[in-house]
């Protein structure tokens, strides 16, 4: 159907600049928490961190900084340090690390600190960087919208938020055992508690109004039973609340 086609596009071209504002905002608190905190040493942390990777996983983050060298707008970071992520202060290794790299880095930090919340954040971002790939590779979101994945438990505290902003029971579980709908639901969820304010808050909030309306007329054109049209339902209602 075309007009599914058109909005499975749209979907695509509104969750990318959610995945890039939680990256930025995830990144920023690491940076404030490293250098807020007394105990804490930028070099090494950086330091420590490539010394708990084990050999296969320390030569990956090593290639991915090196590759980095001739790139014309980090070229410069690798030279000044040498090249070698372990001597890098964190703040310069995290913006030359992937969204996946920083991920893993990410959830180092979380358990040297003993902070839970950014444990969490952790699985979230994983779930964010998978809307991206989707997103990278034009995969389309809503082929699919209706498979069961009951491998992978919902996040208790997204499941909590959603029962707050009225979905029953059966709605939720329903719609989250399917992979899509979780990974954009965990997004959405990440961006309103890292994002709450600023230039990407409006601006994610004005793409997802549009979408909202989209969603809207492509829903009058498939039949009320379908499972996309109640995934539509369920999205317009985390727009709503969330954004």
């Amino acid at each position: 159907m075309k007009a599914l086609a058109s909005l499975d596009r749209d979907l695509r071209y509104a969750l990318l600049p959610l995945t890039l504002d939680v990256e930025h905002a995830a990144r920023t608190k690491l940076v404030r928490i490293a250098t807020e905190r007394g105990d804490e040493d930028g070099y090494a942390l950086s330091r420590d961190y490539m010394a708990s990777l084990n050999h296969n996983e320390r030569r990956r983050r090593e290639g991915e900084v090196g590759m980095m060298g001739n790139d014309l707008f980090c070229g410069d970071l690798v030279g000044k340090y040498g090249g070698s992520p372990a001597d890098m202060p964190v703040w310069v290794l995290m913006e030359l690390f992937s969204f996946g790299s920083f991920i893993n880095l990410y959830l180092f930090c979380a358990e040297r600190w003993g902070d839970r919340e950014m444990v969490h954040e952790h699985y979230m971002l994983r779930q964010a960087k998978s809307v991206r790939n989707a997103r990278a590779h034009s995969s389309e979101i809503l082929n699919g919208i209706a498979a069961v994945d009951t491998k992978i438990n919902a996040d208790a505290a997204i499941m909590a938020a959603l029962a707050e902003i009225g979905l029953s029971h059966r709605v939720r579980t329903a719609k989250m055992k399917n992979p899509r709908i979780r990974q954009i639901a965990t997004l959405m969820y990440l961006h309103a508690g890292l994002v709450t304010c600023g230039s990407g808050k409006r601006r994610a909030s004005a793409n997802l109004a549009e979408l909202k309306e989209r969603m809207g007329s492509t829903a009058e054109l498939i039949p009320s039973n379908d499972a996309v049209q109640s995934s539509f339902a369920f999205l317009d209602t985390l727009i709503g609340n969330w954004f």
